[in-house]
């Protein structure tokens, strides 16, 4: 399928029709037709109301089969249209669950972080990932159990050693985190995670190689995020009080 016939698909085929073509193609390397035109329309038929709550039931599974993919621009794209999904429609907990499960294997798993590549756009994994999470997480039926185990795989992911996130991840990510903090994260639970990371991180810091490196570069990037979400916000003086902290502990080889 080239460009021009998902476009004339989008005149004159049925919804349903087109929708099974967008999903065939929505890891397509041509940047125009993936996000351009595809990831749009799913858009635009999620926040309309156009499916069927069978049709969005069979859209969202899918999208959540797609994520174990060999294509990172499926990967990446599907989840995409989850967090659309989750924005628009509510799910009992057993199927927040089970989203979840996918979830937390999508963001452990991925080991593309690459921002964009000349000629085919955006890949942007991870940040893709976290909003979804950021969705799922403003889900009323989410267990709070749930909601722990989206928070840590997030966290875990931060502090990513295998290369640097270069295309504004700590926000995506931050923003998510932000959001579980909102809506119910138990703020020692995160805290208590955040400072097993900074205190692995010191540990770390005689090593000076370049996976170190690498790591707290990631991580207080996040860092940063976050506390400047919150600090624009005004909420939650304590916790911001908290990652300030820990962001010059991280970093006292330079003070």
């Amino acid at each position: 399928m080239i460009e021009q016939d998902l476009k004339q698909q989008l005149k004159d085929k049925p919804k349903i029709e087109l929708t099974e073509s967008m999903l065939n193609h929505i890891g397509s390397t041509d940047p125009e037709l993936r996000d351009g035109l595809i990831y749009p329309q799913f858009v635009t038929f999620i926040l309309e109301n156009k499916y069927s709550k069978k049709e969005i039931e069979n859209i969202l599974d899918r999208c959540l089969n797609n994520l174990k993919s060999d294509n990172v621009y499926e990967r990446s794209f599907s989840v995409l249209v989850i967090a659309v999904i989750l924005h628009q429609h509510q799910f009992n907990s057993q199927k927040l669950s089970t989203i979840t499960t996918c979830l937390t294997l999508y963001i452990t798993q991925e080991t593309n972080i690459v921002g964009q590549v000349e000629d085919e756009g955006w890949v942007h994994s991870i940040a893709h990932g976290a909003d979804a999470i950021s969705e799922i997480a403003k889900q009323p039926h989410l267990t709070n159990n749930d909601l722990e185990k989206l928070f840590h795989v997030l966290n875990e992911k931060m502090h990513y050693d295998q290369g640097v996130f270069t295309a504004d991840e700590d926000e995506r990510v931050a923003v998510a985190v932000n959001t579980m903090l909102v809506n119910g994260l138990n703020n020692e639970v995160f805290i208590k995670a955040i400072q097993q990371v900074k205190t692995d991180l010191v540990n770390q810091m005689a090593t000076g190689n370049q996976l170190y490196f690498n790591s707290r570069m990631n991580y207080k990037a996040f860092l940063r995020s976050l506390y400047f979400i919150k600090k624009e916000k005004d909420d939650h003086q304590e916790l911001n009080q908290f990652i300030e902290r820990t962001i010059i502990e991280i970093s006292q080889i330079y003070y």
